[in-house]
């Protein structure tokens, strides 16, 4: 229970929150299950993240300020008078033929609960992007911690890293943190069942198309990681489902929410974000809505644009530090777009023509799965779906209506649409899809048994990516007799981190951990109950504003690059540092101080 910290009064208070805000959003009626549900997870999610960025505003970024938040918004809630019943058909989720594959994604679900619960945070995006915008912001109590230069810290949006930070709050210790992605992957397996509905398809073939999702290997690899793919899909799909629902005030304010929290999260929404807002926009003129949809719009801006904003205003790129070449036009930046697309995890990439990338990737059902695939990670089911997707294409562009095609290119608008992880909404619609034509299909046999099949390839794509889940450590089984200490060190990003926690063990109470940007994995600089501090080395220091930074911040180990002026002062004073090993990615020595 100590690992439990405040989550079990968190938990039922935020899932309270979004039962009451999902019913307060969409009136009761027999046709609003799917849009009661979708609010109320975006809300739920807008509501943290607009909340969060309070708390950080005025620096409160402490357990009992969250937990009051938290408190203070399900009372509020409750004391609303209005009726809002949340009764709902639970008997018309599954029938005969899809229980099945339901029974496969619950038991897939399970699964990456308990990964989530046992596996140390190894994943490499993890430890060295979102989880230190997380730490550095509880060191200090609010987001004016965040160094302001800190490759992509600092200057990517930070929708999903703000929930993350929510839930680390409430925590003890990160042993528990991995969860974050989990509910929001329930929000884009809801989400996908309703835009199956919402195209045509009876209810437990939609709620099946969700649920499939779930079981992509690409999703089900992520769902237990701190990683914000999952989250990003999640609320660009309930975007898609609020912009394709008849339009009124309210799903469009609902739409606009949701595509403002897929715009702040991840630096390659703006193009999606661009495609589902033209449809959004002119649903809404037809419909003579033409003022909700322009607040809906704002609404948009507001929750996902500060970060593409403050990097327009500092340094005339929104999506800085990457250098863009968009035609005749250039935006500066001190990263190459590809090597940004390289860094990472040391997986497999494709190289050719990007539609040679992307059939290849699709076609690819046997490459090493892991939670960073740049080869496959669609699976069968997916490759399977295409044809009802082409199918539903071809038939909305016969009715003139391309607002389904336009929507389907929002999925795709990624740097690299070979990747899976970068267009996991993609293969949702595809899901979705398949349940309208299973719906319509007059082949009584497709119907009854394409459902079974799926279950049978659900299991087939849950066992073949559940290796990937501990990745070069030891099977998930293992950990259940380790104790602490040797789940943390059984799997890292680059091979055990033991040598990396025994260094940040050395600092000691009033002493930091010191690190420049060519260390990649920050997180691990902090202890996991946080009781330790760590110190940004900003760029281009001196060597003498190097010695005084350390000094200043009582620097117990340093980890900088070789070749800066840091590395070579700690070079020149090997009395007072003592090099303990050098980085295993980038060339930074690890010192520590005698």
């Amino acid at each position: 229970m100590s690992h439990l910290g405040l989550l079990p009064l968190a938990l039922p208070a935020a899932a309270f929150v979004a039962l009451r805000l999902g019913a307060l959003a969409v009136p009761p009626g027999r046709e609003g299950y799917a849009d009661r549900a979708v609010a109320g997870g975006t809300l739920t999610a807008a509501l943290f993240v607009v909340g969060i960025r309070l708390l950080g505003a005025v620096n409160l970024f402490v357990p009992w300020a969250f937990a009051g938040a938290l408190a203070v918004a399900a009372v509020a809630l409750a004391l609303v008078r209005r009726e809002v019943r949340f009764a709902f058909p639970w008997r018309e989720l599954a029938d005969r033929t899809t229980a099945p594959l339901l029974a496969v994604v619950v038991g897939a679900l399970a699964i990456t609960v308990v990964a989530a619960v046992l596996l140390p945070v190894w994943q490499w995006d993890a430890l060295g992007y979102h989880l230190p915008y997380v730490d550095f912001a509880l060191q200090a109590r609010g987001t004016a911690g965040i160094p302001r230069d800190m490759p992509y810290i600092s200057t990517y949006p930070h929708n999903a890293e703000l929930l993350f930070l929510g839930l680390r709050a409430m925590l003890p210790d990160d042993g528990l943190v991995d969860l974050a992605q989990i509910p929001l992957g329930l929000l884009g397996a809801v989400a996908t069942a309703g835009i199956a509905a919402r195209l045509g398809a009876s209810r437990s073939l939609a709620v099946a198309a969700g649920a499939a999702w779930l079981v992509v290997p690409a999703v089900f690899l992520q769902l237990p990681t701190d990683y914000i793919d999952v989250t990003a899909a999640a609320f660009l799909l309930a975007a898609i489902h609020f912009t394709l629902a008849p339009p009124s005030t309210r799903r469009m304010l609902l739409a606009g929410v949701a595509l403002g929290l897929f715009l702040g999260t991840k630096p390659n929404a703006p193009m999606g974000t661009a495609l589902v807002g033209a449809v959004l926009l002119a649903r809404g003129s037809r419909a003579k809505l033409l003022a909700p949809t322009l607040a809906a719009l704002g609404i948009a801006f507001v929750l996902g644009g500060e970060a593409y904003v403050t990097n327009i205003v500092r340094h005339g790129n929104p999506v800085w530090p990457v250098e863009m070449n968009l035609g005749p036009l250039h935006l500066p930046g001190t990263e190459k777009l590809a090597l940004v697309m390289g860094a990472g995890a040391a997986a497999p990439r494709l190289r050719g023509p990007v539609l040679i990338r992307i059939v290849r990737s699709w076609l690819t059902l046997d490459s090493f799965p892991t939670f960073d695939m740049r080869i496959g990670g669609y699976g069968p089911l997916f490759l399977l779906a295409l044809v009802p997707l082409g199918w539903l294409l071809v038939r909305s562009v016969r009715k003139r209506d391309a607002g389904l095609v336009l929507l389907t290119l929002a999925t795709l608008a990624a740097p690299d649409p070979a990747v899976a992880r970068y267009v996991l909404a993609f293969p949702a619609l595809a899901l979705a899809a398949s349940a309208v034509l299973l719906t319509t299909t007059r082949f009584e046999p497709l119907r009854r048994w394409a459902p079974v099949a799926a279950a049978v390839i659900a299991l087939w794509q849950v066992r073949y990516a559940f290796v990937g889940l501990t990745g070069d450590g030891p099977p998930l089984v293992d950990y259940v007799r380790m104790s602490d200490r040797e789940r943390a060190v059984a799997v890292g990003a680059v091979g055990s981190p033991e040598a990396l926690i025994d260094a940040a063990a050395r600092v000691g109470p009033g002493e930091s951990f010191a690190f420049d940007k060519t260390f990649e994995l920050g997180h691990v600089a902090w202890p996991a109950d946080l009781h330790g501090r760590a110190a940004w080395v900003p760029q281009g220091l001196s060597a003498s504003a190097f010695e005084d930074l350390i000094e200043r911040e009582n620097a117990a180990i340093v980890a900088v690059g070789d070749d800066t002026s840091g590395g070579s002062w700690l070079k020149q004073h090997p009395e007072r540092f003592l090099p303990l090993f050098p980085c295993r990615s980038m060339p930074c020595t690890l010192y520590a101080r005698r």
